[in-house]
């Protein structure tokens, strides 16, 4: 046998057919697969074109300009590179072609191997500015820091080094510390998007922030203060901070400037802080244990190292909290409460521990729980709930600082408060010079008009914007007329007016207002609904679609779904709307028939479906009609509608979406919504093992419906107390 361990007569068998073939190419493959027996089964790799060498280099390019790489190469058409990619539109509309990764890798390993490189990247100099991006960076070994890079620089570093260690580069970013900075950079996009650049004013609520969280200012958002005027660092524990105000004052944004500070401290004195927003449906007011499960995601992204034992904290948690979940249908057994219960102490244990093991256990660990209206809103129980949690908490750790923001005061709940009006007249005048008023004079002269409230300084903004100024001032009645003040409401319906007045399509204009009825609009609703109560001149869909075009302009009026449809600004429509049904009501009951028609016809989706609930709601129709329109899913777009109702249709709904109402409003409600409003409460109640509780709530009506579950709920309640 031969070295390679062919036999000899193989060797002769191919000697003849090579003499009949007399072919080079032919004993070429041969004698390479006889060296190597292996490979036999490896394609050799396809060599690209010079074309395809700048491309490669390039995150997309211009057909019509890309030059070939110079020197050794083949040649080739500009459609034979087209055929290895795909087209892309960028912001403006403008389409671009790029490489499909799987070619751009490939090519990008052929320019490593023959030492093109550099080639490549001279040929591309012609191309479009922003065409050259992360990737053409890196490999002239000039990118970023990845500390200055932004989020989406982040994200485009992350795939051209991924291109780039698959195509065999060395010396690139490590795979897990791009994905910290973008991790990190995610978790505060929110509060750079709030409060970033355009914040201004709040200087002592951010004092009195600051304050109760035991940090100073940071030096590089203002001047450090003088060593008197620093905190004094103390270990007792603090009842939390309750920031409260009305809709739109602006309590978000003081909060996220509030947590970027802590945030960019973080990067020089680290502790720990969470933001935990009830408006998120991963926190979850019912089940406390969910605001540490997300805390605890949020600690993995600021303190990298302890990111595998915050995965196995949140995972055990995840577990019993499953676990500790009686079926839908039954009342919770003394048995499951109990594991509950253990399962949340052993959760507060286990938090405290894994802050101590941060190095966090002599810094301030702060909470922030935003839009905290929506637990009070669902019922006082699961206030009781969050409650316990932090009053487990403080203990426990020893610098918590939890800050609380929504729209009310919290009665029979220990806390410091921090009331939020207007804006102050520096946020004001920011405000105004942000979305456009023209200089700081100006702005200073509209502020001092309009007053703080950010819906005000809204309008007025867009009115500027629109018309500009006569004689210095915005054409409305002051603060200040004939010595009675004028309050923000008054102001908000002239400025809205005055906008109105400036809409030039006449059509747009009588719809801009009755249309406020309908909570969205769609071309067909403008057709079906408004165009005779609002004697439009149209009489076909297209000329309603031209109408729905010109209206999604006013962007001061009315903003786009995601389905395409305009929705009116929340708060300007609640403001106009009562007005409006004062003012017209013949017009606006009109409107509301014509448009439970069209939704009628309609099929049953979710979101159409909750429209017209809400509108045979207003219409007042009896609600056991209503209940034959109800179809799962319509509830969460019919939570935001609540606060428009009172009495029996209020009672109605939050029956029909399980929210705790008041009292006055349970007692005008009818029996049997009375009694889901109460049997919801009183189950809660129950869990809670306040069984006298329930027997009270059970005694505000002695009347009861066929089979009412209020009896099985009352005999449980006394069986909890031995009765």
């Amino acid at each position: 046998m031969s070295a390679t361990g062919k036999e000899p007569s193989l060797r002769a068998l191919v000697d003849e057919v090579v003499a009949l073939l007399d072919t080079d190419e032919v004993v070429a493959q041969l004698d390479a697969e006889e060296d190597d027996e292996p490979r036999r089964s490896v394609r050799p790799v396809p060599a690209y074109g010079r074309l395809h060498e700048t491309a490669a280099v390039l995150d997309w390019f211009d057909p019509q300009t890309i030059q070939p790489t110079s020197g050794a190469g083949d040649s080739e058409s500009i459609d034979e590179l087209l055929a290895h990619c795909t087209q892309t539109v960028d912001g403006d509309g403008g389409r671009h072609w790029t490489l499909t990764p799987e070619i751009r890798v490939a090519v990008l390993r052929q320019l490593r191997e023959r030492g093109r490189v550099q080639s490549a990247l001279a040929a591309s100099q012609g191309q479009p500015d922003g065409s050259r991006g992360a990737l053409h960076a890196y490999l002239e070994g000039s990118p970023e820091a990845l500390e200055v890079q932004s989020l989406p620089q982040l994200a485009s570093s992350f795939e051209a080094c991924e291109w780039l260690r698959t195509a065999g580069f060395e010396g690139l970013p490590e795979r897990d510390a791009l994905q910290r900075r973008i991790d990190w950079l995610t978790l505060l996009e929110p509060f750079e998007h709030l409060a970033g650049t355009s914040f201004g004013g709040r200087t002592e609520e951010l004092r009195r922030l600051r304050s109760y969280a035991e940090v100073l200012a940071p030096a590089a958002e203002e001047n450090p203060e003088p060593p008197s005027g620093e905190p004094v660092v103390s270990r007792h524990q603090k009842p939390p901070l309750l920031i409260y105000g009305p809709g739109g004052v602006g309590k978000s944004t003081l909060l996220a400037r509030f947590i970027l500070e802590h945030a960019r401290a973080l990067e020089r004195d680290r502790f720990p802080f969470a933001y935990l927003d009830f408006d998120r449906p991963d926190v979850d007011a019912s089940e406390p244990l969910t605001l540490l499960i997300e805390a605890v995601r949020q600690l993995a992204i600021e303190y990298p190292h302890a990111r595998e034992r915050c995965q196995r904290i949140r995972e055990k948690w995840t577990e019993s909290l499953i676990s500790a979940q009686p079926p839908p249908t039954e009342l919770r057994e003394k048995a499951t409460l109990s594991l509950t219960v253990q399962a949340r102490s052993a959760a507060v244990y286990d938090f405290a521990k894994l802050i101590e093991s941060l190095g966090a256990n002599d810094r301030p660990v702060l909470f922030v729980l935003d839009t905290f209206e929506e637990v009070q809103w669902r019922s006082e129980e699961d206030v009781a709930g969050v409650w316990t949690m932090l009053e487990q908490l403080q203990p426990a750790v020893n610098r918590l600082r939890v800050c609380i923001a929504g729209r009310g005061q919290l009665p029979g709940r220990t806390t410091e408060e921090l009331p939020l009006t207007g804006l102050d007249e520096e946020a004001a005048v920011r405000y105004l010079l942000d979305r456009g008023v023209p200089d700081l004079v100006v702005a200073r002269r509209i502020a001092r008009q309009v007053g703080g409230s950010p819906m005000s300084l809204k309008l007025a903004a867009e009115l500027v914007r629109q018309e500009g100024l006569t004689g210095g001032q915005l054409d409305i009645a002051t603060r200040e007329f004939l010595y009675i003040r004028v309050d923000d409401g008054v102001i908000q319906r002239q400025l809205y007016r005055r906008i109105l007045g400036r809409i030039r399509n006449p059509d747009v204009k009588k719809i801009a207002h009755p249309g406020l009825v309908l909570r969205r609009l769609t071309p067909e609703l403008i057709l079906e609904a408004l165009a005779v109560p609002c004697s439009l001149t149209i009489s076909s869909l297209d000329e309603a679609r031209a109408l729905f075009e010109e209206l999604k302009r006013e962007v001061s009026l009315v903003t786009v779904a995601s389905d395409g449809a305009l929705e009116h600004r929340p708060d300007l429509r609640l403001l106009m709307l009562r007005l409006l049904e004062a003012e017209e009501p013949d017009r606006a009951q009109a409107i509301r028939e014509l448009a439970v028609r069209h939704y009628k016809q309609r099929p049953p989706q979710p979101r159409e479906r909750a429209e017209e609930i809400y509108l045979r709601l207003a219409l007042g129709e009896n609600t056991a009609a209503i209940d034959q329109r109800w179809i799962r899913g319509v509830e969460r777009p019919l939570a935001t509608v609540l606060q428009e109702f009172s009495g029996a249709r209020r009672a109605y709904l939050a029956s029909k979406l399980g929210i705790e109402v008041d009292e006055e409003t349970r007692r005008l409600a009818s029996l049997e919504d009375w009694e889901r409003l109460t049997e919801r409460k009183a189950r809660e109640l129950l869990v809670q093992e306040q069984p006298d509780e329930v027997l009270d709530l059970l005694a505000a009506r002695e009347d009861r419906t066929p089979a009412s579950p209020l009896v099985v709920l009352q005999a449980t309640a006394l069986a909890q107390l031995g009765r």
